[in-house]
């Protein structure tokens, strides 16, 4: 039953009908009534949310970061890099049959676009426990260009947490270091990649391999 506390021109509160009124910190709001949920998802739901469960503390690890925004810059109008990256390594990155999935970090794509791609890319833990990436400069292949920014990744499976880059070199400039120090003692998933300068375009990244700082 609702409840007229201030009268006929005051809030609903309680249940009349299909409709639930009540205060959220004093400011009246009307809701439709709560049904009770008598769902039961398909094994097809089950199934995709199994997936999820798998990719998302990958793809969450970037939150903040501006990151997948620019590593994934390309996609039909009102998708956003997370939604990119997130249909990316579900759909091409687990290996396995449901319900026994594995997320295969080599299969995982960071960035994504026609640029060409880092040729031989490689990654050695600095005495100091920061990562060196190498790679060819390639910057007259193609799309490619001296100016545009590398991007490095290190991911960190045990803590679910990233460290990552959108400006520590140029493609022409053949290296670049991630500052990963604070983490020593960890094990890493790497990968690199490229973006144009005005953040246009992006190349697919390549995977660098598993690291121990």
């Amino acid at each position: 039953m609702a409840k007229l506390p201030q009268g006929i021109m005051g809030p609903l509160v309680g249940t009349a009908g299909p409709i639930t009124g009540y205060l959220r910190l004093g400011i009246p709001v009307v809701r439709s009534k709560t049904r009770p949920n008598s769902f039961k998802p398909t094994a097809a739901r089950t199934a995709q949310q199994r997936k999820l469960q798998l990719v998302l503390p990958f793809i969450k690890s970037f939150t903040g970061t501006g990151f997948l925004k620019k590593s994934f810059p390309i996609g039909t109008e009102g998708s956003t890099g997370y939604n990119r990256a997130l249909s990316q390594t579900m759909n091409g990155a687990l290996v396995g049959s449901d319900p026994d999935l594995l997320l295969a970090y080599p299969l995982v794509l960071v960035s994504r676009g026609s640029l060409p791609k880092a040729a031989a890319p490689t990654v050695i833990v600095e005495a100091d426990g920061n990562l060196r990436f190498r790679w060819e400069d390639n910057s007259t292949t193609g799309k490619a260009k001296a100016t545009d920014m590398v991007l490095l990744v290190a991911y960190f499976p045990d803590l679910e947490q990233v460290i990552c880059s959108t400006e520590a070199a140029y493609r022409s400039e053949g290296e670049a270091l991630l500052q990963t120090n604070n983490l020593r003692g960890q094990k890493a998933e790497t990968w690199m990649g490229f973006i144009n300068e005005d953040a246009t375009d992006a190349s697919d990244s390549v995977y660098t391999g598993t690291v121990l700082l």
